[in-house]
């Protein structure tokens, strides 16, 4: 058997398949990233049992799988659950989202979900990238980059009386209930990263003012720098991407850049692309 497996911060996604990468079954793991949340990696011991002895080769993409070390974790927690493993790639979810969106040819690829990443890809490898930063630096137009403005908009009392309303249904008022919880946790971001379901809710006026801002800031800072050619497209991946389609659209649109494809997930694709390899 064959595991093709796409974690994000929030979600490890798992397609098993037979030999010929045709799918046999799939299920989800939370969020597995060995750089902001190291202990996450204990999510992999989750595999049902019917795989553990079954699983022979895996193609692992995920975030945070940047440098040696994290791909180490990776490899180590991998071997230590799938006991018939022989073939393993670690790949970072960049290279997950290009295989998935752009095989074969140029363009800009973006992840847009929890977190953020952005690159040039030629089809084939992935060329110009500014170096990720992580959500304490980075992560502009993320879930975790709305969510924070949401939570900032409540308290710091820039919402009209009606998304004032509903945010205290949603969470509650008290400061101390909403933000000591977020230090306390291994994955702040994530837990963040949550608040962006409130604008599926919220008034038109809240939603267009948060993705503006924070769209915006996510082009000027992650796009401008290495978006040189115009006339290629931008693609997404991601579940922010994904819920805020025709805002990315607009702002796409207002900084000069083209709209390709937007998938809320590379795994079918991904699934596509290794069958043909």
């Amino acid at each position: 058997m064959i595991a093709i497996i796409d974690s994000g911060s929030s979600i490890c996604k798992w397609i098993i398949c037979d030999k010929n990468c045709n799918e046999i079954d799939s299920f989800n793991l939370p969020g597995i990233n060995p750089t902001s949340n190291p202990p996450s990696v204990q999510y992999i011991e989750s595999v049902p049992e019917k795989y553990k002895n079954n699983v022979e080769e895996a193609y692992f993409y995920g975030s945070g799988v940047n440098t040696p070390e994290s791909k180490r974790i990776i490899k180590d927690n991998l071997c230590k659950h799938l006991n018939k493993l022989n073939k393993l790639e670690i790949k970072n979810d960049l290279l997950a989202a290009c295989r998935a969106v752009s095989p074969d040819r140029e363009s800009y690829v973006v992840i847009l979900g929890t977190g953020t990443n952005a690159c040039y890809f030629d089809g084939k490898n992935i060329g110009i990238k500014l170096p990720s930063l992580g959500y304490l630096f980075d992560d502009y137009g993320s879930g975790y980059h709305i969510g924070r403005e949401i939570i900032k908009r409540y308290f710091y009392k820039n919402m009209d009386p009606v998304d004032v309303k509903l945010f205290e249904e949603l969470y509650g008022s008290k400061r101390d209930n909403i933000i000591n919880p977020l230090y306390e946790t291994n994955n702040p971001n994530s837990k963040i990263a949550a608040y962006t379901k409130m604008l599926s809710q919220s008034s038109q006026k809240l939603r267009d003012e948060i993705c503006t801002h924070t769209f915006d800031r996510f082009f000027r800072n992650k796009i401008k720098p290495i978006a040189h050619n115009t006339d290629l497209e931008i693609n997404f991946i991601g579940s922010i991407a994904f819920h805020f389609k025709q805002e990315l659209e607009d702002s796409c649109i207002r900084n000069g850049y083209k709209l390709g494809t937007v998938l809320k997930t590379p795994l079918n694709q991904l699934l596509k692309y290794h069958q043909t390899r």
